[in-house]
């Protein structure tokens, strides 16, 4: 395993077990992971975090690798912010074969609903 996609499971494994004491003094701190319906600007927030993006280049079928330029390791970096982001873990199988926008939110927005 690749030492980006072990930091990567590292981290989400830590962010998902994370418990807090259920005292009203840490409340503040609580993981707050963004919903079905919230997945598509968190998506793009951590896209336009990465690469310079138009408005005109938002579309489901913009593709990641042809149309935005993203190179291998963009989408480690990509995978890695998503995990993190919104409280999942991809497999790499699941999104290698993925290239464009709606695409990768239909993956996200089914591991969010998923989320246990």
């Amino acid at each position: 395993m690749s030492p980006y996609r072990q930091q990567a499971f590292t981290l989400a494994h830590e962010l998902t077990n994370f418990v807090l004491d259920e005292s009203t003094e840490h409340a503040d701190l609580m993981v707050k992971w963004p919903e079905s319906d919230e997945v598509g600007p968190v998506f793009r927030q951590l896209l336009e975090d990465l690469m310079v993006m138009d408005d005109h280049e938002w579309k489901d079928a913009t593709k990641l690798r042809d149309d935005l330029g993203m190179d291998s390791l963009d989408m480690v970096e990509l995978v890695m912010n998503c995990e993190r982001e919104m409280g999942i873990v991809l497999q790499d199988a699941e999104w290698q074969g993925l290239s464009t926008i709606g695409e990768w939110i239909a993956l996200l927005k089914g591991h969010v609903a998923n989320r246990k």
